[in-house]
């Protein structure tokens, strides 16, 4: 352990093993972390079948199915610009990312869906995010 000779704070606090380090604004986000998710990220955590981030560095949004029921998480969204799409879990890759380009300092809104076939069999919130 390196002591900071310049800045006592910091070197207390490395000592007592409470220094902090920055996580990367890149970091994969998984449904543990996603509650604390970094500074351009919106999740929706409070639907337990499903969970969803938007981010808005890239434009992803990242599904998770949280439960083997036999229904299909999608994630529904749309803009303020009038575009809109879903990002539908694959069965294959658990989170599912949609990487999409969208218009900087827009405004996007998503929803958490559940579907079994054709027919949508639950609705979750619904988040907004500056894109």
């Amino acid at each position: 352990m390196s002591l900071h000779p310049r800045n006592p704070a910091a070197s207390f606090l490395a000592a007592a093993g409470l220094l902090v380090t920055a996580i990367p604004a890149q970091a994969a986000v998984s449904p543990a972390n996603a509650e604390a998710a970094p500074q351009g990220r919106v999740c929706i955590n409070n639907f337990s079948p499903a969970r969803a981030c938007f981010m808005s560095h890239g434009d992803h949004i990242v599904v998770w199915d949280e439960e083997k029921d036999g229904s299909t998480p999608l994630v529904r969204w749309d803009t303020d610009y009038f575009r809109s799409g879903e990002c539908e879990f694959d069965g294959r890759n658990n989170p599912t990312d949609c990487d999409y380009n969208m218009k900087e300092g827009r405004r996007i809104t998503f929803r958490i869906l559940l579907h079994d076939g054709s027919e949508i069999v639950e609705s979750g919130p619904s988040r907004s995010a500056r894109i």
